[in-house]
């Protein structure tokens, strides 16, 4: 009985050895990841950038201060369509402005005949293949509902990308922060304009 005792307690001093060796030898649990630290305010630029005036200028506050520094108002149409007079010409701006125009008796509905009557006044000239594509009549401009099957594509591609590259006066009309990207919150003045 002796024995069975003996061998019994050298088994379990045999697992427990192994149990702390195994302890010793276990890999370390990787260092928590170090975050860069955030960027403090130290130029007037920041400082303006610092919305919630923290010391610290965060990613959201940047990218909407560099965006802000984008749409600054440079162009007679901008000039009119920047309706709080902040030097800036917003999403939201845009829109109201391009509205406007659009609602040629100001009754607050944009109906067919004034949508038909504003793109038929408009005249685009050809630029790129891609234009070129959608004139129709081959005159070398996109008008009327040239101008709005190529917006319509314009949209999808938005719809699509959430974004697209503006690099037609068509387009840069639309680009109310001046950055040659339409978003797809910018995407909200051509749907107006086209009806969509």
């Amino acid at each position: 009985m002796r024995t069975k005792w003996l061998i019994t307690a050298g088994v379990a001093a045999g697992i427990v050895l192994a149990a702390v060796d195994n302890a010793q030898t276990a890999p370390k649990p990787p260092p928590p990841i170090r975050r860069a630290p955030k960027a403090k305010v130290n130029t007037p630029w920041e400082a303006k950038a610092d919305k919630n005036k923290d010391g610290i200028v965060e990613p959201k506050e940047a990218q909407k201060a560099a965006i802000i520094a984008k749409s600054k108002v440079n162009r007679p149409w901008e000039a009119m369509a920047d309706a709080n007079h902040d030097g800036h010409v917003s999403a939201a701006e845009l829109k109201a402005y391009r509205f406007g125009l659009i609602d040629a008796n100001h009754d607050g509905v944009i109906d067919a005949l004034e949508r038909k009557n504003f793109w038929l006044a408009k005249k685009y000239a050809v630029n790129t293949p891609l234009e070129k594509k959608y004139d129709a009549n081959g005159d070398g401009f996109l008008t009327g509902d040239e101008a709005v099957e190529y917006l319509k594509d314009r949209i999808r591609v938005i719809s699509t990308d959430g974004k697209a590259i503006a690099n037609t006066p068509l387009e840069q009309e639309f680009d109310a922060d001046g950055d040659g990207v339409i978003s797809a919150e910018e995407a909200d003045a051509i749907k107006d304009a086209i009806g969509v």
